[in-house]
């Protein structure tokens, strides 16, 4: 069975919940802990795991958008009149 994503998401709302009474550091420190033996299984995917923990580490994420075409991009999917595409463009 691999990793469940609710694992996740669990650990997310417990930074949410207790951030403030207890460090990023040893919330993760526990959460790691407690699922060591789901994560050393064969089945688990590290990488994948690690790519949903630490998304801006991923080097793969460029997507070499131009501000131009980006620019038409939110226009079109926003359904925006020409007047409003001049003032995204500024």
């Amino acid at each position: 069975m691999p990793f469940p994503f609710a694992y996740i998401c669990d650990l997310l709302q417990r930074m949410e919940d207790k951030g403030r009474e207890q460090s990023p550091a040893s919330i993760t420190k526990e959460w790691f802990g407690r699922h060591r033996g789901h994560l050393h299984r064969d089945d688990v995917d590290g990488s994948a795991l690690l790519s949903t923990l630490l998304p801006e580490q991923r080097t793969d994420r460029v997507y070499f958008i131009q501000a131009k075409t980006l620019q038409k991009m939110i226009a079109r999917a926003l359904g925006l009149g020409r007047s409003r595409i001049r003032e995204l463009e500024r």
